[in-house]
């Protein structure tokens, strides 16, 4: 009896011992993890100091969630409604820029791309222009959504985004309005307002190796752009379909690894409103005044728009990163 004991504790190691090593050689697979994402790759120590970041460094995040997309007439009757789980990436990437009257800055790129009911993909851009002092804090320089729909948001303004040291208490943030300056769109403002507070030490259990020591982190972020649309309509005569305003309302939990610059794993909550233009445009370009050279510019648009009401919910996980 003492010998079957220990073999049949042998026995138990082996199983525990292939499990660690992805089920390589055993015969047999691993466990299915169901529906809860976990991250994967070597034991991290987040550390405290947030990582310098450099041209190249890249973040690859899955993501799984549901989403409810419900549009609106003119009158505020909803005409359409669809609900369902959603899967897909985000990945964030690090790139250097130069903006006329800032110099150089990096921007950050989050492009998230998602299949609602396993149905065509949609990609979502967020760009985030940034810069970082020697003691690692980084300062928001402006915004844009979704490249051509949205202008940027580049200005005079900045504000506080991410502290430079992590640890219990950190926060930073603040609220402030970016104008139009990285390029010539019209009469554009975005208002935005963040809040980043760090609430105590955290964990993120892997699949095949240590926990990652993260900090847990809660993160608010507020956008409205301000248009104004009649300005649109004068440079660029806009047609149906084009999104002429958009607010969206984000929070999220994240658990931040600040050595290697990004969440380990992120609780992600969006709610969104973009108004859209619908059907016809009557629109007269402007002309000259032959006589006194001035230009007349005609006040004769008309449009009619409907919204786009989103509720996003994701979980997402750190897969790949590519630090530079």
């Amino acid at each position: 009896m003492k010998g079957i004991k220990i073999s049949v504790a042998i026995l138990a190691l082996a199983f525990v011992g292939c499990g660690g090593q992805g089920g390589v050689g055993t015969g047999f697979p691993d466990p299915p993890i169901g529906s809860v994402l976990r991250a994967t790759g070597p034991g991290i120590n987040g550390g405290t100091a947030l990582r310098t970041y450099r041209a190249g460094d890249t973040w690859e995040y899955e993501v799984s969630g549901t989403m409810l997309r419900e549009e609106f007439d003119e009158s505020s009757s909803r005409v359409s409604r669809n609900q369902g789980p959603v899967s897909g990436t985000m990945t964030r990437t690090i790139t250097s820029v130069t903006i006329t009257g800032i110099g150089n800055c990096f921007k950050v790129t989050d492009a998230l791309t998602y299949k609602l009911n396993g149905g065509l993909p949609t990609v979502e851009v967020l760009e985030t222009y940034i810069s970082q002092n020697v003691g690692g804090n980084v300062t928001m320089l402006g915004r844009r959504q979704n490249n051509v729909n949205t202008a940027p948001g580049v200005g005079g303004a900045t504000q506080a985004w991410l502290p430079g040291t992590f640890g219990a208490g950190a926060n930073v943030g603040g609220a402030g309005r970016f104008d139009n300056t990285l390029t010539a769109y019209p009469a554009t403002e975005f208002d935005i307002s963040t809040a980043f507070a760090v609430t105590g030490a955290s964990t993120v259990t892997a699949d095949v190796s240590p926990e990652f020591n993260t900090w847990r982190a809660l993160y608010t972020d507020s956008m409205h752009n301000n248009w104004d649309v009649l300005a649109w309509f004068k440079a660029y005569n806009i047609s149906n379909g084009f999104i002429y305003k958009t607010r969206e309302d984000v929070s999220s939990t994240d658990e931040w690894s600040p050595v290697i610059g990004a969440p380990v794993a992120r609780k992600y909550n969006s709610t969104r409103i973009d108004s859209v233009v619908h059907g016809s445009v009557d629109y007269t370009p402007p002309t000259f005044d032959s006589t006194t050279g001035n230009l007349i510019t005609p006040e004769s648009i008309t449009y009619t728009y409907h919204t786009i009401n989103r509720t996003l919910n994701m979980d997402m996980v750190l897969k790949r990163r590519s630090l530079q």
